[in-house]
């Protein structure tokens, strides 16, 4: 019963704020069309109705495969896109998408390059502006694993802090290099008229869900078959989708003394650069020609100051 009137008190205090806000609500809606409408059905479908009623619990014997975990990637997605449409019809499509682009940084890298790759195929006329979206969210990904080992273990921070801000600093400039050439080529004013053609690619964030389970059970495995040399490969496998779980893993590890802070600072530099390299190849295969062009090239010199730069930070210890 008193579960009942919990669930009973809510519902009667969302009624009242819906019923007080009436008038607000009607107007939104007079003012958006039915494209805008489809758009915000289906990610509340996405999001509110599906992502609640999967479980939030393994369901295969390794225990590995959780299905409220495998959609929520799905969400994050679909989400990135839809937050995209928004921006861009209320900021237009250079500022909407390069701040959509660091905010989808902040969540997940991976997700963003997936939708605006996917994105610049349906409108071609935009890959420049999707393509330093992509770098952007890229970039952010870097001070984004600093504040996790700062938070978890801050001398970790000495060996992995150099080649991070580096990369981090690579990718910032070359945005600024390619917003430059933008600015000279054409005027932004023109960008409000162009929206996505279909701003929630569903079936790839499905896509992307499946291929994260499938490197989430190869982790596994990896990380059970070898020694120091598993830590190496397991950050390797876990960087092609994510770099905040392996990050926080062996973190946590280096802070506990169960692995050495030499092993767990190259297990991080090695998820940020395969995390590097594997937007770069999904920018290749699901981008168009122009952004395909831009974000590999991009990526590549980001590697190479990753690369360069945390042998140095290694070779130092």
């Amino acid at each position: 019963m008193s579960d009942q009137g919990t669930v009973a008190i809510a519902l009667a205090v969302i009624t009242a704020l819906l019923l007080a806000m009436k008038g607000r609500i009607h107007s939104v809606i007079r003012q958006m069309s039915m494209e805008d409408l489809r758009v915000t059905l289906q990610f509340a479908l996405v999001a509110a109705v599906i992502l609640p009623l999967l479980p939030n619990r393994a369901i295969d014997p390794l225990g590995l495969v959780n299905p409220f975990q495998i959609w929520l990637v799905v969400v994050l997605v679909s989400g990135i896109g839809f937050a995209g449409y928004i921006l861009m019809k209320t900021m237009g499509a250079s500022r909407g998408i390069k701040l959509t682009g660091i905010l989808g940084g902040l969540a997940g890298s991976t997700a963003t390059t997936i939708s605006f790759s996917s994105a610049s195929r349906e409108t071609p006329a935009m890959s420049a502006h999707f393509s330093q979206g992509v770098i952007l969210a890229s970039s952010v990904m870097f001070p984004r694993m600093l504040l996790l080992v700062l938070v978890i273990y801050p001398p970790l921070l000495y060996m992995i802090g150099v080649p991070l801000v580096a990369m981090l600093v690579a990718g910032v400039a070359i945005v600024f290099v390619l917003q430059r050439r933008d600015l000279a080529r054409h005027s932004d004013a023109d960008d409000r008229e162009f929206t996505l053609a279909h701003p929630l690619k569903i079936s790839t964030a499905i896509k992307f869900g499946l291929f994260f389970t499938v490197i989430l059970v190869l982790v596994e495995f990896a990380q059970g078959a070898f020694g120091t040399v598993g830590v190496y490969v397991t950050s390797a496998l876990a960087g092609l989708t994510d770099v905040d779980a392996i990050t926080l893993s062996v973190t946590q590890l280096a802070e506990g003394d169960q692995l050495k802070r030499e092993v767990a600072g190259t297990a991080v530099l090695i998820a940020a650069i395969m995390n590097t390299i594997a937007k770069g190849f999904i920018a290749y295969f699901s981008g168009s020609p122009e952004l395909r062009h831009t974000v590999v090239r991009a990526f590549g010199i980001i590697v190479i100051v990753g690369v360069i730069s945390s042998a140095i930070a290694i070779l130092a210890l």
